[in-house]
């Protein structure tokens, strides 16, 4: 019996060997993804008034962001004060709107718009201020648009 096991044990052995070895796989990169074109605003400048609530007063577009592999990518429109889109702490006190996949343009209503920059951005009313928008494209990393400045009086 003994016989037996050794003479197995060797060919066992050189068969484990052989079967562990493979080769290495191909080693891929994150390669850079860019915004492909700029983003774009319809208007520069934006009076809120109660006559304006239920109309778009922006719109904003954008195209497509191209990523290696072809899934929804999601995109995120940004709005800040110019203050805050600097520094280490940059956009993080941002307003975010998550405009959904595959989606390349949003339009805001005025009563929105104007909710947003009282609120969030914590703009003073009746004061003529500027706000900076940027888009976020998102699929296994974040890329971001060029940034639009304009400026907005909330009431």
């Amino acid at each position: 019996m003994n016989k037996i096991i050794r003479k197995l044990f060797i060919p066992l052995t050189v068969l484990v060997l052989f079967a562990a070895c493979k080769k290495n796989g191909t080693l891929t990169y994150l390669d850079t993804v860019p915004f492909p074109s700029k983003l774009t605003a319809s208007a520069s400048n934006i009076i809120f008034a109660p006559a304006n609530d239920d109309s778009s007063v922006i719109t904003f577009s954008w195209p497509a962001v191209i990523f290696k592999i072809s899934a929804p990518v999601t995109y995120t429109l940004q709005l800040d004060i110019p203050s805050d889109t600097l520094g280490t702490s940059a956009w993080n006190n941002a307003a975010k709107i998550v405009i959904g996949q595959d989606v390349l343009a949003k339009s805001l209503k005025g009563r929105d718009l104007n909710s947003l920059a009282l609120t969030t951005l914590g703009l003073a009313r009746d004061s003529v201020r500027t706000v900076v928008a940027r888009v976020v494209a998102y699929l296994d990393r974040s890329v971001y648009s060029n940034s639009v400045v304009f400026t907005v009086k909330p009431y």
